[in-house]
C-alpha cells in the first residue's frame, strides 16, 4: 500500500489491476478506496485527512516506512499486484466450486454448465496472469 503514496504511476497501475476489495484488512481497504477516488496528495495530507482515525494513521505510517527501504520499487509493486491477482483468482475459483457442489445437490444442470464455463474462463485468466509474470 505504501507505494500508492509514491505518485500517480503506482496509483493508476494499481487502480487498473486491483480494487479496494482485494485488500483483506478493512482499514487498508478504506484507505485504498480513498486513494483511488481522490486526487494525488502528499503523505502529510493523507495523515491530516485521517487524523481522527488512529488505525488509518498507523497503517499509513507503517506503509510509508516499508517503502523507504525498498531498492526496486517497481519490481516490488509488480510482485504485490501479481500476488493480489492470484489471491483473487483463487478465491473466485473456490466460490465457483462451492456453487457447483450446491448446483449438483439441487440437480440444476443449466447452472452447473454455466459454472463450468465460468471456471474455464477463470482458468484462462489465471493462465494469462502467470504468463505476464
Amino acid at each position: 500500500m505504501g507505494l500508492l503514496f509514491e505518485g500517480d504511476d503506482f496509483t493508476n497501475d494499481a487502480r487498473d489491476q486491483v480494487g479496494p476489495g482485494d485488500f483483506r484488512n478493512p482499514v487498508i481497504r478504506g484507505l485504498v478506496k480513498s486513494i483511488f477516488e481522490s486526487p494525488v496528495m502528499s503523505v502529510q495530507q493523507w495523515m491530516n485527512r485521517f487524523g481522527e482515525d488512529p488505525e488509518a494513521v498507523k497503517m499509513i505510517s507503517l506503509a510509508c516506512a516499508e517503502v523507504d527501504g525498498m531498492t526496486d520499487k517497481k519490481r516490488v509493486f509488480s510482485d504485490c499486484l501479481l500476488v493480489m491477482k492470484r489471491s483473487r483468482l483463487k478465491s473466485e475459483r473456490e466460490g465457483i466450486r462451492s456453487q457447483i457442489v450446491h448446483a449438483e445437490r439441487e440437480g440444476d444442470r443449466n447452472r452447473i454448465s454455466q459454472l463450468l464455463y465460468d471456471l474455464t474462463e477463470l482458468n484462462k485468466r489465471e493462465k494469462e496472469t502467470h504468463e505476464k509474470k
